[in-house]
């Protein structure tokens, strides 16, 4: 697989989650509850993302726009349309990735960074509590009725590429995913509502 195919691989599970700062307070039980629920209560996703990357070596953000998909259970999908091509797409346990005209398809646990953040996703967007903390430090923080959630990984393996995840939403809907890579670098995705936008 090329480092291009693996950035992608990478941003499509980066994919799916406005950063709130200021005036944020640690969450309560019953908020953290009512996140949880109203994610859960949403069984199929289509939105628009436009991604950045800033990579430390390059010095200049990478920018890629497409569709991002699930479907409850286990269904991920990411589609470049600028700034790059391929679509990638997890179920179940296999990544099946299209790019330059080619498909090709592989278990997902031969890739052990990719299963734990698909992992990661797909709790968030099932409202699946239990799995985030057995495999996650959850650190929640609300401000009015926006939310962000750091995520901080237990397992080594995943934590040697990934140092933390911060989700950011409202309710049920989800608008920015920020990834901080281990060595430095960073993705970042923002989520507009709607597939054409």
């Amino acid at each position: 697989m090329t480092t291009g195919s693996k950035n992608s691989l990478r941003g499509l599970l980066a994919g799916l989650f406005l950063l709130c700062g200021l005036g944020m307070v640690q969450a309560d039980e019953e908020a953290v509850a009512q996140v949880f629920a109203a994610l859960a209560v949403v069984p199929e996703r289509e939105v628009a993302f436009v991604e950045e990357r800033i990579d430390q070596m390059l010095g200049v953000p990478l920018q890629s726009r497409g569709v991002l998909r699930y479907r409850a259970p286990d269904y991920l999908a990411r589609e470049i349309r600028q700034g790059g091509q391929g679509s990638y797409v997890i179920e179940g346990e296999m990544l099946r990735v299209e790019y330059a005209g080619q498909q090709r398809e592989l278990p997902l646990d031969s890739h052990p960074a990719l299963a734990g953040l698909a992992g990661l996703l797909r709790a968030v967007l099932a409202g699946d509590r239990d799995s985030l903390q057995a495999h996650y430090r959850l650190d929640w923080r609300f401000d009015a009725d926006h939310w962000q959630l750091t995520l901080r990984p237990r397992e080594a393996a995943l934590s040697r590429w990934l140092a933390e995840a911060r989700i950011s939403g409202q309710g049920g809907n989800i608008h920015l995913l920020v990834i901080d890579e281990a060595g430095g670098d960073q993705i970042r995705t923002r989520l507009l509502p709607h597939a054409d936008d």
